[in-house]
């Protein structure tokens, strides 16, 4: 892979569509500080999204595979692809219709597909899709980390005994006969082909490489994300922050309530404290008056502690930019041992507290803004 020269320890990558933070999060993996410029007010590019009337609709891909993509992304900030996205394996992935009015449920499981195919086209059929499928499997542990998620500088690159073993295995055959050597029933053959259309292919003219696509749809699985493929884009683009798995539990109504208990957020939250290590708590947000936000921790670690936060505003700084002073009160406890240790400790824990709590107010912010411009649209 070819070196970059000249400083590399800040990165501007063009655009928060899923290859644009996947490059991101595995930079800034790598130390590197990493700005993310985008156009649209939300991340995912090509998966987009629109909310209208109260729906929330998916505009993009409507489902995801090869999920262990995402979680070697999400692992390079070292975070859990469980701690950010609730994923959900369809079985059957997909029902397949045809103009004869057939169908077939195409499942993932081996044995649930070949008892299907048996049903649908008889045992012959059902041998067929077992070869198949042991083809599928061994053209993509041939080609997946050798070719497609290789680097290469120059076509020579390709140039391997990996490229001889996946002729052997007849990758570069056009892809509807590939499929034809195993299954003869028309309809088997559209199943374990179309997905050539994804790459814009017809499966008559696309090389047989493109069976890959197959194994991630009939082997692999599919998945769908819980709230829907923007969940996806969210996930990555909330990795950096200093919290995650972050879920409202109840909310002000719609209009103004003179009852104080009404008057407050209930929010199911994990402070991240290290990489891979967070605190799951529970936490109410309240305004007792203007310019005032209160925190209490009424589940989980630390319950009972208080975080109260008063801003006042200063004028105008620099270039007309608002100022405001910002004055935090901690009021913590924990039943833990450890926290009479740490209270010892204090002089020496005291600036990691502090470069965690710059952190997390920048993040905070981050996240206010984006919300905003979300419920703005």
């Amino acid at each position: 892979m070819r070196t970059v020269s000249g400083p590399t320890s800040q990165v501007v990558v063009a655009g928060a569509g899923l290859a644009g933070l996947a490059a991101a999060l595995h930079l800034a993996g790598r130390g590197r500080e990493v700005t993310v410029i985008e156009r649209d007010a939300t991340p995912g590019g090509r998966a987009g999204r629109m909310d209208l009337a109260g729906f929330r609709m998916d505009t993009g891909p409507t489902v995801l595979t090869m999920p262990d993509l995402v979680a070697e992304t999400l692992g390079a900030v070292g975070e859990n692809l469980t701690d950010r996205l609730d994923l959900i394996r369809l079985d059957p992935a997909y029902r397949a219709q045809f103009a004869d009015g057939s169908g077939l449920d195409v499942h993932t499981d081996a044995a649930a597909m070949t008892a299907a195919v048996a049903a649908f086209a008889g045992p012959a059929e059902a041998d067929g899709y077992r070869r198949l499928r042991a083809w599928l499997t061994e053209l993509y542990q041939r080609e997946f980390g050798q070719f497609i998620a290789a680097n290469f500088d120059s076509p020579f690159a390709l140039a391997t005994p990996d490229l001889g073993r996946l002729a052997a295995l007849g990758a570069f055959r056009r892809l509807e006969p590939a499929i034809g050597r195993f299954i003869r029933d028309e309809r088997l053959r559209r199943v374990f082909s179309f997905q050539s259309l994804y790459a814009g292919e017809s499966p008559r003219h696309a090389l047989a490489v493109y069976a890959v696509i197959a194994y991630m749809d009939t082997v692999a699985g599919v998945y769908f994300p819980r709230g829907g493929m923007r969940a996806l884009p969210d996930a990555l683009a909330g990795a950096p922050y200093s919290f995650g798995r972050l879920s409202v539990l109840s909310a002000p109504g719609e209009v103004d309530v003179a009852d104080d208990d009404d008057d407050r957020f209930v929010v199911a939250v994990t402070f991240r404290v290290a990489p891979g290590l967070g605190v799951p708590v529970r936490a109410e947000f309240s305004c007792p008056e203007p310019r005032t936000v209160v925190m209490r921790i009424t589940d989980g670690e630390g319950a009972g502690s208080v975080v109260e936060t008063h801003a006042t505003p200063r004028g105008r700084g620099t270039g007309g930019r608002p100022r405001t002073a910002v004055i935090e009160a901690v009021v913590a406890g924990s039943g833990r041992p450890g926290f009479a240790v740490a209270r010892a400790m204090a002089p020496v824990l005291r600036p990691v507290m502090r470069r965690a709590a710059a952190r997390l107010w920048r993040d905070d912010l981050a996240y206010a803004e984006r919300r905003f411009q979300l419920r703005s649209m």
